[in-house]
């Protein structure tokens, strides 16, 4: 059987607030599939004989402990789409991409990639009415004014020290 071989052309990473979209192009039709680990990937050091003569060493990667997605088209494309979701805020993931042509496994000149989450999750809004109310200025007894509050919070998976707290208020008259 013949071997085949896949190389990446083009990889792109787009985060969302809940997750992310990675797209990658490959120079042939295969099926793609992401591995992907939370550890980072373990190198060893293998010893490169060429005639019987050990001349250096080389390396090689390997997760050891991961989980494998399939490409979201169907089929064998050149332009493979992965979305991952959920992925927390500041979460790090480690991947590389490895892929069938048919039934044949092909060989892969992908790198290991580390990807972090910078993307902070959306806000939620959260309207409080206030208690004050007030005259207006015709005399007539105004509606309670309005304050929206817009607070987020998250918890890393690792020790965080704070430097910094805001609040962001607005007040809308509401009439």
């Amino acid at each position: 059987m013949a071997k085949c071989y896949i190389s990446m052309r083009d990889v792109q990473a787009y985060q969302y607030q809940d997750g992310s979209k990675l797209i990658v192009v490959t120079d042939i039709p295969c099926h793609l599939y992401m591995r992907w680990s939370y550890n980072p990937p373990w190198s060893h050091a293998s010893v490169a004989r060429r005639r019987g003569l050990a001349m250096h060493t080389d390396r090689y990667f390997c997760f050891t402990a991961y989980h494998d997605n399939e490409q979201e088209e169907a089929g064998d494309t050149s332009v493979h789409t992965f979305i991952k979701i959920p992925w927390l805020y500041c979460e790090c993931r480690y991947f590389y991409f490895w892929g069938k042509v048919g039934d044949t496994v092909c060989i892969s000149d992908t790198p290991c990639f580390q990807l972090h989450m910078n993307c902070l999750p959306a806000a939620p809004l959260v309207g409080v009415q206030s208690d004050d109310c007030q005259m207006e200025h015709d005399g007539q007894l105004g509606l309670c004014q309005y304050w929206n509050a817009n607070c987020q919070t998250f918890t890393p998976d690792h020790d965080y020290v704070a430097v910094g707290l805001s609040l962001m208020l607005m007040q809308e008259n509401i009439k």
